[in-house]
């Protein structure tokens, strides 16, 4: 099975190997993600799938590699900036092996999140504060800030993936290993899919009937008045 979001890559990535490499990261003993899908859901919250995607402040990548997170990984922005797609994935695990070390494997998707997008608020409750405005952190991610009280919290931080999940997306896989059973199109269920096609067939075949049902009753209804015409009959 594909992993979710990995249409929106661009035409020119390798998408079989891109999976590939993505599932042997999560398989990796020093990182332990349970569900592949966690993390290109991430890497959509993050980046849309696009490379380099390079955001106000510099970060640069699938997850947002900043300058100084690039200095941990003894690398730059500018030298990430010259990757390809893959390549860029080298250092996706290293990070993750560095951000586990520090603060453990993630249990759900919003969890690897916040190891991705502010390691501190990993297993921390709603209310924490990631950070406030006058950050360099808070002006790339100003728009995480709902309440628009000057700070953003790890309930905003959720919401914001909530909002990058794919149309009627099951919240629950994102707390689950990977079901090989659930099949996607274009980032949308399958059993969606199959269910709007019905729909819309039973809205047709409903449309159809209601005109040949008028047509019928407006034909019966001029005839029956003709032939009281015809025999002079009161109308």
């Amino acid at each position: 099975m594909s992993l979710i979001c990995l249409n929106k890559l661009g035409w020119n990535v390798d998408k079989v190997a891109f999976e590939k490499e993505v599932r042997d990261i999560c398989s990796d003993p020093l990182i332990r993600i349970k569900n592949p899908n966690w993390l290109t859901l991430v890497f959509n919250a993050e980046s849309s799938m696009k490379f380099p995607n390079v955001n106000r402040i510099g970060a640069v990548g699938y997850i947002q590699i900043t300058k100084s997170t690039a200095k941990d990984l003894q690398t730059t922005v500018d030298y990430l900036k010259t990757l390809s797609p893959i390549e860029y994935l080298y250092y996706v695990r290293k990070y993750l092996r560095m951000r586990v070390k520090q603060y453990g494997a993630p249990d759900s998707a919003y969890e690897l999140y916040a190891l991705v997008h502010y390691p501190v608020a990993f297993k921390k409750a709603e209310n924490y504060v990631l950070y406030r405005k006058g950050s360099d952190a808070y002006a790339g991610n100003s728009t995480l800030d709902y309440n628009a009280d000057g700070a953003v919290t790890v309930k905003e931080m959720n919401q914001f993936f909530d909002k990058r999940l794919p149309l009627l997306y099951d919240k629950e896989l994102l707390f689950t290993p990977e079901d090989s059973s659930r099949i996607y199109l274009a980032n949308i269920e399958l059993k969606y899919i199959l269910a709007g096609l019905f729909f819309g067939l039973a809205m047709l075949v409903g449309i159809v009937y209601y005109f040949k049902k008028n047509q019928i009753t407006k034909y019966l209804k001029n005839h029956v008045l003709f032939r009281k015409k015809e025999k002079g009959l009161p109308i």
